[in-house]
């Protein structure tokens, strides 16, 4: 009996460790799964073939000099997995490109320059204009300039319909025989349907019909201009604060001109008349160098002293230049004056020549042909020419009256039938600072009544101030330019 309960009690434990093995309490793994890829190693810390045991976590890895995948399978599952992602992308591309488009048709507005990318608040850029329709044309700028308002840009650059034109705002209208019908330029049969003139500002609202296009009706003190109802000159020039000259049909205004840089002098004028040409004012009064004067237009050139390098107006360094004389070279300054003379042109140069506009030496090059009053500033020993001769752009006295060989020459005497006599010539130089003895051209003109034209010169040999015809060839003088 004790034996048959022994025998029991042996395959009783058999049983129960056949059930134990099946299902291991101490990692949870299969027993079956020992040595596989991600199962427990053998107790000799060993694996099947293509595997490797991590001692440090019991487990199989698979070792990567004698894998057990096929390389070749491994490959193609990676491909196909790419095409299938590839596929996805694909679709949702295509999904958002069909929102996209969904959305341009129904209308909606995306602004693309809408960013986050870091814009500064108050920067500006310079845009082009989107959006023109069919038939339609910018009015009046196709690029506008955009401020960053710390959320986007704005104005928008996506351009609307607006019969008045715009510098600041992107905006069409249609273009000539079309008319706007709420959403595109249509060309018509009957040019006034739709009434075109309605919603136009300025307009009475009635429409007519002339020829292939048509004519607004406008309310008192406006005119049709062929594309809205625009104020009368009168009252358009009242307006923008003009005064309306009737003789001419022009609206104009004294406006002064704008800041000039440091160093500088206006030349001729600091303020000029403006004429209103419809959207602006002309010319401007933003003011540009020039060493010539004019006084219809904003100039100014440097104060004596100064020299203009291209850009700025620069002091000029009187140290290093020499004092002119009968001896010194150029330039040279002459201190009496406070002009700079260069050295006499190599070769007679016709009074209208841009000999002097090109001229650069002792690295100067803002030359000018000089005025007859700063020509005169080089005649010596000639008090009746210099104190007394009437000629002078200073005081508006350039017509043959202001000549007198009295006064304008050193020897000259009026002969018995009343005919001037310049005088001898001499040959020392004797009424040059520069010891010349020819004649020299000034920029001032006689104003006689010529087809020729007559400008004022002077002959050093003589002493005298005298004018001689200025064109066609007919006479060639030599040229000092000064600045």
């Amino acid at each position: 009996m004790k034996k048959i309960f022994v025998l029991f009690a042996v395959l009783a434990a058999m049983a129960l460790m056949i059930s134990c093995g099946g299902n291991s309490s101490s990692g949870g793994s299969s027993v079956s799964n020992f040595g596989k890829l991600g199962g427990e190693c053998y107790p000799n810390e060993t694996c099947d073939e293509g595997l490797l045991c991590d001692t440090e976590n019991n487990v199989c890895v698979e070792d990567p000099e004698n894998p057990i995948h096929d390389s070749d399978t491994s490959s193609e599952q990676t491909n196909d997995n790419e095409d299938i992602l590839s596929e996805q992308n694909d679709d949702k591309t295509d999904t958002a490109s069909q929102n996209d488009n969904d959305s341009a048709d129904d209308g909606d507005t995306i602004d693309p320059d809408i960013t986050d990318s870091g814009e500064t608040d108050g920067e500006t850029r310079v845009q082009d204009c989107t959006g023109l329709p069919e038939n339609a044309e910018w009015n009046t700028v196709s690029s506008i300039t955009q401020r960053w308002d710390g959320e986007k840009w704005v104005p928008s650059a996506v351009a609307s319909f607006n019969f008045e034109g715009s510098e600041n705002e992107c905006r069409f209208k249609c273009a000539t025989g079309y008319t706007w019908d709420g959403s595109q330029c249509v060309q018509p049969s009957d040019p006034c349907d739709p009434n075109p003139c309605i919603d136009m500002p300025n307009s009475k609202g009635t429409c007519i019909i002339d020829s292939t296009s048509y004519v607004c009706a406008c309310s008192y003190g406006y005119e049709w201009n062929g594309s809205l109802c625009k104020k009368t000159g009168a009252e358009e020039c009242i307006s923008v604060g003009g005064t309306w000259n009737s003789s001419n049909d022009k609206c104009t205004k004294i406006a002064n001109c704008s800041s000039k840089p440091s160093n500088t002098v206006w030349n001729t004028v600091s303020s000029i008349t403006q004429t209103w040409n419809g959207s602006s004012w002309e010319p401007s009064t933003t003011p540009t160098y020039s060493e010539n004067g004019t006084t219809s237009e904003c100039r100014y050139k440097c104060a004596s002293d100064y020299e203009w390098n291209g850009s700025t107006c620069r002091s000029v360094d009187w140290s290093t230049l020499p004092e002119c004389s009968k001896t010194s070279g150029t330039p040279c300054k002459d201190s009496s004056s406070g002009l700079i003379w260069s050295a006499r042109s190599p070769s007679e140069e016709y009074s209208t020549s841009s000999y002097c506009d090109s001229l650069t030496e002792g690295g100067y090059s803002n030359w000018h042909k000089p005025t007859i009053d700063e020509l005169k500033t080089l005649l010596i020993n000639a008090d009746r020419v210099t104190n007394n001769c009437q000629v002078s752009e200073t005081n508006n006295c350039l017509s043959s009256s202001c000549w007198d060989c009295l006064t304008c020459t050193q020897t000259g005497t009026v002969d018995s039938i009343g005919a001037c006599n310049s005088g001898t010539s001499y040959s020392d130089g004797r009424y040059s600072k520069f010891g010349s003895t020819g004649t020299y051209w000034s920029s001032s003109y006689a104003g006689y009544i010529d087809p020729f034209g007559y400008t004022w010169c002077v002959n050093f040999g003589t002493g005298v101030v005298d004018n001689a015809i200025s064109s066609h060839n007919y006479k060639k003088l030599y040229v000092r330019c000064v600045r």
